[in-house]
C-alpha cells in the first residue's frame, strides 16, 4: 500500500486498462498520460513497469496472444476434433462486447509495426489450428484449408457486425450447424 492508501498498481492493472483503453480509442491512439488518469496514477507509476509506450504495446499485445490464440489452443489441443471445434466456436464468437471490440482496434491498427506482426502470428495460429481440427475430422488437405479460411473470415465478419451492432445476434451456432 503507498502512503496516500491508494492501491500499488501492478504490470497487469496497467495492461489491463490499457486494453480497455485500446479498445474505446484504438491502439494507436493509446497514450501514457490519459492512461494514466484514467486509473488514477502518475507517469512515474507507468514508468516504474513499462520503460516507453511501446513496451506497454508490447505487453498488451503479448497479453492478446496469449489469452486469444495460445491459451485458447493449448487448452482445446487435448480435445477430439468435433469438441474442440465447438467449444473454439463457442468462445470466439461469445466474446464480450470489449473483447471483440479490443480485438476490431488491434486488427484496425494492424499496420502499425508495433501491432502487425502480431495480429499476423495470431490470424496464423488460428487458421492453422483450425486447420488441424479439420484435418483430423477426415477433411483433405484442401477441404480442410478452405474451411479454416472460411469459419475464419465469418469470425472476422461477425467481429465486423458486432461492431456495427454489440446486440447483433450471435453467428456461433449458425456457424456449427453450417460446419455440421
Amino acid at each position: 500500500m503507498q502512503a496516500d492508501s491508494k492501491r500499488r498498481l501492478s504490470r497487469a492493472d496497467w495492461v489491463t486498462a490499457a486494453v480497455a483503453m485500446g479498445a474505446e480509442v484504438g491502439f494507436e491512439r493509446l497514450a501514457v498520460e490519459p492512461l494514466a488518469v484514467k486509473l488514477g496514477a502518475t507517469r512515474g507509476s507507468f514508468y516504474w513497469h513499462f520503460t516507453d509506450r511501446a513496451d506497454l504495446i508490447a505487453a498488451v499485445l503479448a497479453h492478446w496472444e496469449d489469452q486469444a490464440a495460445v491459451g485458447i489452443i493449448e487448452g482445446l489441443a487435448p480435445l477430439s476434433a468435433d469438441d474442440a471445434l465447438v467449444r473454439l466456436v463457442n468462445t470466439a464468437f461469445g466474446a464480450s462486447i470489449t473483447q471483440d471490440l479490443a480485438e476490431w482496434q488491434l486488427l484496425a491498427a494492424s499496420e502499425d509495426p508495433l501491432i502487425g506482426p502480431t495480429v499476423e502470428r495470431v490470424h496464423r495460429l488460428r487458421i492453422d489450428f483450425l486447420e488441424r481440427l479439420f484435418l483430423a475430422k477426415g477433411y483433405s488437405q484442401e477441404l480442410a484449408e478452405e474451411r479454416a479460411r472460411l469459419t475464419y473470415a465469418t469470425y472476422l465478419g461477425s467481429l465486423t457486425l458486432r461492431r456495427l451492432n454489440p446486440a447483433a445476434a450471435n453467428l456461433g451456432p449458425a456457424l456449427l450447424h453450417l460446419l455440421g
